[in-house]
């Protein structure tokens, strides 16, 4: 029999919705059949809200919608396939069924619904795929710290720990990782087999995940287990756990950093934006905003750019597909309407607008690290194609906190657009760049975040790998040392607050300051720990001394030797290998040096060489101050210090116009952090113009 192909019929106002009905299988046509039905919102229909991950699959899949043939994903027809005899969710909103996605119209009028579909839904079910054993032993740790158990005491705690990482070593030793080889993580954990899935990395599902008063985390069952339910856990419940671990976990070990080594503080990193606007969603009183620990203020909408590791197909939904979140925070005022057909440049130019208009705040030109792809967008405009882009520098890029200083104190926040789609700004030009070395740090993939070694043992197994990975990295800190060490030489380090060597200097920046003013960083342990302050010592001897020549691999042996004098085990392999390995390391020093650094200063190097300086260069000004910035700084570009923004700019002028500038990124400097260069109160404001 001949089937026609499914037409989806036009609604009939703004507020109608489409809802569909998952059908019995029908022994006549076998398959997965629904019905679809056109409500209105206002009606207040009962329905369950559908979220799952397209992940890139193109309609390929047939099944009947109201009689007729129509075409869906693989992973979509699997999902239907799974709710199909549970007579719980009856009614079910799915987006890649409900909207015609062929109708450029109808996504213009249904996008700005996200809000009121999800917060009107009864529940939404978060469809993740199969269950397997990793993700049962992962929920079932989760669920083990409850801070509800009235059974908890120290020891339990410790023993379920101790199981728990138990376990993830297992996990990772059997190379289970789930997530992409471009975020792999050096350590993995048995909660990446459930935090590394793709869902909790795009941009759609932050709302979805954020908006609906109740949500479900549902898990199909394994094929080849005909008696497995499968399995639906509270979101909350999750979230509620996740917090614990995240906030008290290192009271009960013996030393924290055995927990931050297992990776469990960057994997929660994937969860931690569904936990902060999922509260800031359901916080209607004062006193329900106070459960926003952490967070310190409601969110703007710059935060919803910030906080949120996120993928999209199409360039245009990293905005899109926040407009419900917008909506449910009450930061949409000053939004353009969704239109799809409207060239993105035009959409990123409106939502930078109103981001600047909204948050009265100048915070988002901290995001522009200098690349775009699209050469027409103005340079106040933060490309967020290219921010989070697969592969790309930014992936991995730490900015620079703004929050953390005040370089022009609490100068008053002045800016207008014009119609040209010029940024009008005031403030002063405090500085000039004088020197930059010619290499910058590289942005690509770094070697240590595979399983090459961290141990001795692991040194001499991985030349081949350490020389392919080192080599770019090894000569730009060693051009970086370089020009520290001429610093020291010529004359002392430019600071008007506190007078410091090159040397430490050199530590703010690479640090991007977060040591700046106190002695523990203002960062979670997810980002820096307090023993990385004490690796640099050992990670600038190193540098210091290639600077000066390639060092003796006896020399490299011996840095190896002390730190691990008190590991007996790993100095006997050490040395047992040390003779045969000797060829190899002589003919390559770079990778001998990453290698031994990796070792000496693992956790210091991670840092800066995958978070803070990936994509930066340092640069020294006409004045004398050292500072880092974005890698596309030249000779003779300027510092800006902008009123109401907390972090100094580094700009180019525009030929023809002294006043004109084009912004390359912000900038960390030494001395410049706190307000020492600002003299908004003594000195006429000058007037820029940013194209």
């Amino acid at each position: 029999m001949m089937l026609l192909d499914f037409k989806y019929e036009l609604l009939p106002s703004n507020r109608h919705i489409r809802l569909i009905r998952i059908l019995p299988d029908g022994s006549l046509l076998p398959g997965v059949r629904i019905s679809i039905e056109q409500v209105s919102l206002d009606e207040k229909p009962a329905f369950h809200a559908i979220s799952y991950t397209w992940d890139y699959q193109v309609p390929k899949k047939h099944i009947l919608c109201n009689g007729r043939r129509l075409k869906i994903t693989e992973k979509c027809k699997e999902m239907l396939q799974d709710l199909l005899p549970n007579k719980d969710f009856p009614r079910l909103w799915i987006d890649a069924i409900c909207i015609d996605q062929t109708s450029i119209t109808e996504k213009n009028v249904q996008v700005p619904l996200m809000a009121d579909i999800y917060k009107s839904a009864t529940s939404t079910v978060v469809w993740l795929g199969q269950t397997d054993t990793w993700i049962n032993r992962a929920l079932g740790h989760l669920s083990a710290f409850n801070p509800c158990d009235h059974h908890w005491n120290r020891d339990v705690i410790r023993d379920r720990l101790t199981k728990l990482q138990e376990n993830s070593e297992t996990y990772r030793k059997q190379g289970q990782s789930r997530f992409p080889r471009e975020t792999l993580r050096s350590q993995t954990n048995v909660f990446e087999s459930v935090f590394g899935l793709s869902w909790f990395r795009r941009t759609w599902t932050l709302q979805e995940g954020s908006l609906a008063p109740l949500v479900w985390i549902r898990f199909a069952p394994e094929k080849r287990k005909s008696s497995d339910n499968g399995l639906m856990v509270s979101f909350d419940d999750i979230l509620k756990h996740v917090d614990w671990l995240l906030n008290h976990a290192h009271e009960y070990l013996d030393s924290s950093t055995a927990y931050d080594s297992a990776g469990f503080q960057l994997t929660f990193e994937m969860i931690r934006p569904f936990a902060y606007f999922r509260r800031a969603v359901q916080s209607k009183t004062q006193s329900s905003r106070d459960l926003l620990a952490g967070a310190g203020m409601q969110p703007t909408m710059l935060d919803c750019f910030t906080k949120v590791n996120s993928e999209s197909k199409d360039p245009k939904d990293r905005v899109y597909g926040l407009y419900g979140l917008f909506r449910a925070l009450n930061l949409h005022k000053h939004l353009a309407a969704v239109e799809y057909s409207k060239p993105i440049e035009n959409i990123y130019i409106d939502t930078v607008k109103a981001i600047i208009t909204t948050d009265n705040s100048l915070d988002i030109l901290n995001m522009i690290n200098g690349h775009v792809q699209s050469k027409s967008l103005p340079s106040w405009v933060p490309d967020f194609t290219c921010l989070h882009k697969k592969n790309e520098t930014s992936e991995k890029f730490l900015q620079i906190e703004p929050t953390l200083f005040r370089a022009t104190f609490d100068s008053p926040r002045i800016f207008s657009f014009s119609e040209s789609n010029i940024l009008h700004t005031q403030g002063h030009v405090i500085d000039h760049i004088e020197r930059v070395p010619a290499k910058s740090a590289p942005s690509g993939r770094n070697w240590f975040w595979t399983s090459a070694g961290r141990t001795p043992e692991g040194l001499l197994r991985n030349y081949p790998l350490l020389s392919s990975y080192s080599q770019d990295w090894y000569q730009t800190f060693r051009e970086w040392a370089t020009l520290v060490l001429s610093l020291e030489s010529e004359a002392p380090i430019k600071t008007s607050v506190q007078a410091i060597t090159a040397q430490q200097a050199y530590f703010r920046c690479l640090t991007l300051g977060v040591w700046s003013s106190s002695s523990e960083p203002p960062l979670p342990t997810s980002v820096l720990n307090s023993y990385l302050k004490d690796e640099f010592p050992m990670w600038w001897l190193v540098f210091s001394m290639a600077a000066s020549g390639d060092i003796p691999w006896h020399e490299y042996a011996n840095l190896v030797r002390q730190k691990f004098k008190d590991d007996e085990e790993s100095l006997v392999e050490f040395e047992a290998q040390f003779q045969t390995t000797l060829d190899h390391a002589l003919m390559d020093r770079a990778a001998t040096a990453w290698a031994v650094i990796s070792i000496i200063a693992d956790s210091f190097n991670k840092f800066i060489s995958y978070r803070s300086t990936v994509g930066r260069n340092i640069f020294v000004t006409r004045h004398g101050y050292l500072g880092i910035g974005i890698d596309q700084m030249k000779k003779e570009d300027s510092i800006l210090l902008i009123s109401g923004l907390s972090v100094p700019m580094v700009a180019r002028i525009v030929a023809g116009d002294e006043n004109q500038y084009r912004l390359i990124g912000s900038a960390y400097i030494p001395g410049v952090m706190e307000g020492e260069c600002w003299c908004g109160d003594k000195k006429e404001l000058t007037e820029f113009a940013i194209v």
